[in-house]
């Protein structure tokens, strides 16, 4: 690995130094990127996440977990704020708060890491709009990719939490006192959050860079560096297969990059799980399986003439 690190450097290095006009380009769409799309949609969201993690303020979530039907009443308190997080807030916004959770002690690493599995995902918000209103134009078909998208790791996330043991609970009648709700822990809360989002908004510019490269390389296909650029970022990643490829390849591999989230999201994750015993790489695996699984769920959707792009 460090042998990989070395030539990533060193080839960034040489690209900034020879080719800074398209250098400059990636890094403003890097830092754009971050700037109107993850400091207002994650920013407040993880300074409130991380204040009512610290104050205890969630352990009233225990009582909606038991009255979950299906496998799901065996998550813990902070599983179900996690579970619920990771689908609605987009990457890696599941990740941070398990992470969160399990370095202060209120979640099993076994519980967390079969949450990571599969409650780390896009936004609905940025697949609605993004995907497939502005890349797409399948709004009228927009149930059934949110059904693809989401419905796999959920059934995937059933059958892995089903395996759980039953855990420990946090005791109902643990409520968060009034010296733990302070300025004190909220500025605390505001450091982490904004330390989080410099560290992710540092990851986007990288493999934006790391895309503009590819871009660069005059010995690619279109088709190629389409696939390559979703595979490094998922932004950029979209756009290019989207104006790049056909039917029947072009919702598959759009799916499949959507569901894995691209190797920037990947370091993004990796980043926020820092310290907290889950594992990258078995997170890795599950979401190349449930990657592979949307895709061919795609293609066979198109092939019974169910979903036409």
């Amino acid at each position: 690995m460090r042998v990989l690190y070395t030539c990533l450097t060193a080839l960034v290095f040489g690209f900034l130094a020879s080719r800074p006009a398209p250098a400059l380009e990636a890094s403003a769409y890097g830092l754009t990127l971050w700037f109107h799309t993850l400091v207002p949609t994650l920013l407040p969201f993880l300074i409130l996440s991380g204040f009512c993690i610290q104050s205890g303020m969630l352990s009233s979530l225990s009582r909606l977990a038991k009255r979950l039907p299906g496998p799901f009443k065996k998550l813990s308190w902070g599983g179900l704020f996690a579970l619920t997080a990771g689908m609605l807030c987009g990457f890696p916004t599941g990740a941070k708060i398990l992470g969160d959770l399990r370095r202060n002690g209120k979640i099993s690493a076994r519980e967390g890491q079969c949450l990571l599995s599969f409650c780390n995902n896009a936004s609905p918000g940025f697949v609605l709009t993004f995907l497939i209103h502005q890349n797409l134009g399948m709004d009228s078909q927009a149930p059934i990719l949110l059904g693809i998208i989401y419905g796999l790791p959920l059934l995937y996330g059933c059958l892995s939490v089903s395996l759980l043991p039953p855990g420990p609970k946090v005791p109902e009648t643990e409520k968060a006192s009034s010296s733990q709700i302070t300025f004190g822990l909220l500025d605390a809360c505001i450091y982490d959050a904004a330390i989080t989002l410099i560290k992710l908004g540092g990851y986007i510019i990288l493999f934006s860079i790391l895309a503009k490269i590819l871009e660069c390389l005059p010995f690619l296909s279109r088709e190629t560096l389409c696939l390559l650029t979703g595979i490094l970022e998922l932004t950029g990643g979209i756009d290019r297969t989207a104006d790049t490829l056909t039917a029947p390849l072009l919702l598959p591999a759009i799916i499949s990059m959507v569901i894995f989230g691209g190797l920037c999201t990947l370091a993004q994750t990796a980043s926020v799980l820092k310290g907290s015993g889950l594992s990258i790489k078995k997170y890795i695996v599950s979401r190349l399986a449930l990657a592979v699984c949307g895709g061919l769920t795609v293609f066979l959707l198109q092939i019974l003439g169910i979903l036409q792009p």
